[in-house]
């Protein structure tokens, strides 16, 4: 998802791009743009990528999870690191400028306020995102150890809940904004939310974070590391209700079960730092994000 817009946005901008993927959608695929297909947990793959010179790499693969899918596995924890340490080393082996990590806001304990980027190592994650937390510190540990021993300069980003077209729409790791998306484009009541509807998350359209990154890379080097969301809390049940609507679905219709599980139940990001220091402001308000993304959806069905 966020990986097709910056190879869009890097694109429009001038830059010479190449996208390295395990599978490319053709409708995304622009022209202009050098397309390398294989699997970032194969070393030779990724010594591959790295036999052209580079100056920047902005490293967007992971693995998704969500309330409903497994809290731990060697997937959700191990392949980000084995993605990452291979690409850091071989990006600061061939002589990349600067290198930026995808990093996420699971890194922070729990918290009733908005989280700011200094507290990102503060008592433990919070339980729901605990091993997850955890892998996210260790992967920004192992991107600031890489620059002090190379020359590889590294901005760490920590976006928070990212929605957009080409999200995961399907399977146990689709999101909330996808999996509710799913839910009220099918003509089936009455459609279930899971929890109560109170939880509070921090909802951030995929170009604002794309234009964020952008406008990261075409300054001067800056470390972060930068919480790049809305800084909006926006409840479960008021998000539900939006999406309802732009498919005509009274809210009668909407049933809340307390029983699913709902990770933590606070979670937004303070953006203050980023606006200080790139002048980042999100643009889209997410009902007209949510309006974008559930036209991509229903056109991506045709």
């Amino acid at each position: 998802m966020l990986g097709t817009q910056l190879v869009q946005d890097l694109s429009d901008y001038g830059f010479s791009v190449t996208a390295a993927s395990r599978s490319f959608v053709a409708r995304s695929q622009l022209a202009g743009v050098s397309y390398l297909s294989g699997d970032l947990r194969d070393e030779s793959f990724v010594l591959r990528i790295f036999e052209d010179r580079f100056d920047h790499v902005i490293q967007c693969a992971g693995v998704k999870t969500s309330a409903g899918s497994a809290w731990f596995s060697s997937r959700t924890v191990g392949d980000p690191i084995r993605i990452n340490s291979l690409c850091l080393d071989y990006a600061a082996k061939s002589g990349v400028s600067r290198f930026f990590l995808l990093s996420s806001t699971t890194i922070y304990p729990t918290m009733d306020s908005p989280c700011v980027e200094d507290k990102g190592f503060d008592k433990d994650p919070d339980p729901a995102y605990l091993s997850t937390g955890w892998m996210y510190r260790l992967l920004e540990k192992l991107a600031r150890d890489t620059s002090i021993r190379s020359k590889l300069g590294v901005t760490i980003i920590r976006p928070t809940n990212i929605y957009g077209p080409y999200d995961n729409f399907l399977g146990p790791n689709s999101q909330v904004i996808p999996a509710l998306i799913k839910t009220f484009s099918e003509s089936s009541q009455p459609y279930v939310v899971w929890g109560d509807g109170t939880q509070i998350r921090d909802f951030v359209y995929v170009k604002d974070v794309s234009r964020a990154v952008v406008d990261l890379l075409i300054r001067d080097h800056l470390d972060g590391p930068f919480n790049i969301g809305s800084g909006i809390g926006t409840r479960i049940r008021e998000l539900a209700s939006i999406i309802a609507s732009l498919f005509h679905v009274p809210e009668s219709s909407i049933v809340y079960d307390s029983s699913k599980p709902i990770n933590v139940m606070y979670r937004v990001a303070d953006i203050t730092y980023a606006k200080q220091k790139i002048g980042f402001l999100p643009t889209y308000s997410l009902r007209h994000g949510l309006e974008e993304t559930v036209q991509w959806y229903l056109q991506s069905l045709r």
